[in-house]
């Protein structure tokens, strides 16, 4: 089971088989590496999408709408054009009248439905010894362009040596223009023969910036 950070509340109901989880609290406690690290919103909507690719199942993710979360710290995640989830930061009056802490987070799965589409034999991962670089790049692109084009944009234009993208942060304040939001990715290369040099890893950063311009109207933020 997944942690949903400290004092984390969880409910199965007899019929059809949901994941709810409730966690106010820290991500990571205080040690030897650091101070304590609170749990976000952006930790609820990771936590999601762990049990999504840990099923090997693909869901879209997108901006949710769902008037039990914080307008614009809520995920949505469809499969097949269905909802079959959501996480985020709980709305003030959802956290008022369950007596919750503030900016507690919240995530739900329809576990059936991620299980009836789950692949009954899975591929083993291919592992490397040689270390990850890491990437972060906010994009904004017009509000009716959605995560998953641009994921998919930024996927063809990084190549072979991106390992992983991951949505963790969307924006709709001051900062973007009207009309418009932000979507903030974290890029993950790697090759499985070498270390990589600091010129592969711009190109690739830059092959995926220019492709999701291509592909999505997208402007680097």
């Amino acid at each position: 089971m997944i942690r949903i950070g400290s004092n984390c509340r969880t409910f199965f109901p007899i019929s059809r088989c949901t994941w709810r989880q409730c966690g106010p609290g820290t991500e990571r406690p205080k040690g030897w590496h650091g101070p304590a690290q609170p749990f976000t919103w952006a930790d609820a909507i990771a936590a999601a999408q762990d049990v999504c690719d840990a099923l090997g199942v693909e869901v879209v993710t997108e901006q949710g709408s769902d008037p039990s979360f914080h307008p614009g710290r809520c995920a949505q995640f469809t499969l097949n054009g269905t909802t079959i989830g959501v996480a985020g930061e709980l709305h003030p009056g959802v956290l008022e009248a369950l007596g919750l802490p503030a900016r507690a987070c919240a995530m739900e799965l329809d576990v059936t439905a991620l299980i009836e589409a789950c692949p009954e034999l899975r591929s083993a991962p291919n592992f490397s010894i040689h270390p990850v670089a890491k990437e972060d790049i906010a994009l904004v692109v017009a509000e009716t362009v959605t995560a998953a084009e641009v994921r998919e944009a930024i996927t063809d234009g990084a190549g072979e040596l991106l390992e992983d993208v991951t949505l963790f942060d969307v924006y709709t304040g001051d900062q973007v223009p009207a009309g418009h939001k932000s979507f903030a990715f974290a890029l993950r290369f790697r090759a499985q023969d070498r270390t990589l040099s600091a010129e592969e890893i711009a190109t690739a950063r830059e092959g995926a910036i220019e492709r999701a311009g291509q592909a999505c109207s997208a402007r680097l933020r």
